[in-house]
């Protein structure tokens, strides 16, 4: 049987094997996940890792400030179709 741990760290890898294409809304990836919460703290993994960029509507780099409102807080995900994720030279050298 498959730990949560493991489905988890599955899901980050899918996550940014899917960004190696370049940008993708974060309402997609968190169909990529097993839940919102998951996705939450998938996402914010990869932030804090260094391994995607998050981007706001008008493609400007959201600032780290701005994450905890966005991944910390409980319940459903914030709109997550204003947002998206880019890969960087980093995480994709992780799947590469």
């Amino acid at each position: 049987m498959v730990s949560a741990e493991e489905k988890l760290a599955g899901s980050l890898y899918l996550c940014i094997y899917a960004l190696l294409g370049g940008e993708m809304l974060l309402s997609v990836i968190t169909t990529l996940y097993p839940s919102p919460d998951a996705c939450k703290k998938g996402v914010l993994g990869l932030l804090n890792e260094g391994d995607v960029v998050l981007l706001d509507s008008e493609h400007r780099e959201v600032p780290q400030w701005r994450w905890r409102e966005l991944f910390l807080t409980p319940g459903p995900p914030e709109d997550f179709r204003n947002f998206r994720l880019r890969v960087t030279a980093q995480g994709a050298n992780k799947i590469a």
